[in-house]
């Protein structure tokens, strides 16, 4: 049986049923034990809406598992995997069903312009595929990234000591209730890049509050630039906390830079070479000569980087919302399901609106400023870039300095507001399930009943 739309809104309306019904009549709980109690760290009888988020854990992540394992498409960094096996820089044959889409054609080679860093994660898990004589599919790695980002979300959440379910409300809100949602569902080559860099930055976030060895975040730090050149610039965060805030030795502080910088500046240096094995310039990654449609190339020609940029990228990273779905017969009259979102990118505050609480709260010291700031480093090159991404959920260039604002978010909620409120469990419940529908208007319009892009 083909599954259609009208499947879809026989099953959101059956939901929406069960769940009034059960709120009203049932309430049942949970048997296992996910609460505690924040002082005396006991179990507590869970509340009888935390099944709803276990529900929608398991229901999400079912998504994620069917495409991530499925979808063979735009698979340009497992066949650039197998070309770094083969000895080569250049595509070994078009990259899948998409032929040489995205790539940058020079001297006679075809090359991938996204960082290398992705490609060299995936060299022995292609290694063995190829053993079998099975291409080892991007997704298949993506979908345990995602996981290892939940996880991590989960952790820091823990170590700013929220209760387990709060802790894994936070970590189902990142994943979920934001942009991430729109770059962990396909495991398309562009949005794998994106699910990298943020599986690195949570890790170094997760480093930061342990251990915090500064060998292992300039590590982090290298592959995150070697994915995407932006995320990089974190690196400024710690940096200007062992100057402006660590007590200790200047000794010390020394060392820690070191650690940190090292492998940054290695990272750089065979990026580096990387490009002028390419290209014939260190500069040079291949976005000034990728073949592009004829709508980026046209923006393209203001420059790589140019402040006519900034006009659009902040409207669609603050203010773009969903279109309007309209009857199709030159009127404006809208047609259900009346909204849908928009491939170019919608306002952080729409796909992520937890975001809004930032706002609310306030931030002593020096540290969430210095976050802040380094928040704002990398997001100046990124607005100052000429495209802003197509076919996406939400701004998909701001996961480089997302989890940076998540992280002071999670930091300084609890303790100023206790434990989450009903309020912000509704909102992330919400933004998911929104998320979720703009993104199936955008990638499945069929299963919506909507005009494609």
């Amino acid at each position: 049986m083909q599954f259609t739309a009208m499947h879809v809104w026989g099953l959101v309306a059956l939901s929406l049923v069960v769940f009034a019904v059960d709120g009203r009549f049932f309430r049942w709980r949970l048997a296992v034990p996910l609460l505690e109690d924040a002082a005396t760290k006991q179990p507590l009888r869970p509340a009888w809406h935390v099944k709803y988020f276990v529900i929608a854990l398991v229901f999400f992540f079912a998504i994620l598992a069917y495409y991530n394992l499925t979808v063979t498409h735009n698979q340009q960094f497992s066949y650039l995997a197998d070309t770094f096996l083969h000895g080569r820089l250049g595509f070994l044959e078009p990259p899948g069903d998409t032929g040489w889409y995205d790539t940058v054609a020079f001297n006679g080679e075809h090359y991938w312009p996204l960082g290398p860093f992705p490609g060299v994660m995936l060299v022995p898990f292609v290694f063995i595929g190829n053993l079998f004589n099975q291409l080892f599919l991007q997704g298949w790695l993506q979908l345990v990234l995602t996981l290892s980002i939940f996880y991590s979300v989960y952790r820091i959440a823990r170590r700013f000591d929220y209760s387990a379910y709060d802790a894994f409300v936070w970590a189902f809100a990142f994943v979920f209730a934001t942009a991430y949602l729109g770059v962990s569902i396909l495991p398309w080559a562009s949005l794998y890049a994106h699910v990298v860099t943020t599986f690195l930055l949570f890790w170094v976030l997760l480093e930061y509050t342990g251990k915090k060895r500064y060998w292992l975040i300039g590590v982090l730090l290298a592959a995150a630039l070697a994915t995407r050149l932006t995320a990089g610039l974190a690196v400024a965060f710690f940096l200007a906390e062992l100057v402006l805030v660590d007590k200790s030795s200047w000794g010390s502080k020394f060392r820690a830079a070191a650690q940190l910088l090292v492998p940054m500046v290695i990272g750089f240096a065979l990026v580096s070479l990387y490009n002028y094995a390419r290209f014939g310039s260190f500069s040079e990654v291949g976005y000034n000569l990728q073949e592009i449609p004829g709508f980026l190339d046209r923006s393209r020609a203001y420059g790589l980087f140019s402040l006519a940029h900034l006009p659009g990228n902040l409207y669609f990273f603050l203010f773009n919302g969903p279109s309007p779905v309209l009857a199709g017969d030159g009127s404006q009259v809208l047609r259900f399901p009346f909204m849908q979102g928009d491939p170019l990118g919608m306002s952080v505050f729409v796909t992520s609106p937890l975001f809004l609480y930032l706002f609310l709260l306030r931030y002593p010291g020096r540290r969430p400023w210095l976050m802040f700031a380094t928040a704002l480093l990398i997001a100046l090159p990124v607005f100052l870039y000429y495209g802003v991404g197509f076919k996406q959920l939400g701004y998909r260039y701001g996961l480089d300095f997302l989890p940076l604002l998540f992280f002071v978010l999670m930091q300084h909620y609890g303790p100023q507001k206790g434990r989450l409120s009903r309020v912000f469990r509704v909102l992330v419940v919400l933004s998911a399930l929104l998320n979720l529908y703009w993104f199936i208007t955008i990638f499945m319009p069929e299963l919506m009943m909507v005009e494609p892009f």
